[in-house]
């Protein structure tokens, strides 16, 4: 028996930060979201360069399956383990109007070092 996985990749490209050791990007990026039960962030880091080959940095991923649940609180806290690339607890926080919002810290893998936080919000779909 053999399975298959349909991937979809939405690109963004941020902004370039010369010079910056620890840059931070204040930018907001959307993407459809059609299947909630396979849904998998991957986000790779490159450095750009001018004269030679861009750089990849590292790279995390994390599941948005808990993002997309149901809730029966308003908070709900995700901890780091092997399965995923969270660097720190995770908190996911329900509004009464659908809206949901998650701030992580991700842990990039195939570096050194390194970390990101990302800021996610989940809004239902208008019908």
């Amino acid at each position: 028996m053999s399975s298959s996985r349909l991937e979809i990749m939405w690109m963004r490209r941020t902004s370039v930060k010369n010079n910056d050791l620890n840059p931070v990007w204040k930018e907001a990026f959307t993407f459809p979201v059609e299947n909630t039960d396979s849904s998998l962030l991957k986000v790779e880091l490159w450095d750009d360069d001018t004269w030679r080959r861009d750089d990849k940095m590292g790279d995390a991923e994390i599941d948005l399956k808990p993002l997309f649940e149901k809730q029966a609180k308003h908070k709900k806290v995700l901890s780091p383990c092997k399965d995923n690339c969270l660097y720190k607890d995770s908190s996911i926080f329900q509004y009464e109007n659908g809206r949901k919002t998650q701030e992580v810290w991700l842990k990039l893998r195939n570096v050194e070092s390194g970390s990101l936080n990302l800021q996610m919000e989940w809004t239902l779909p208008s019908t």
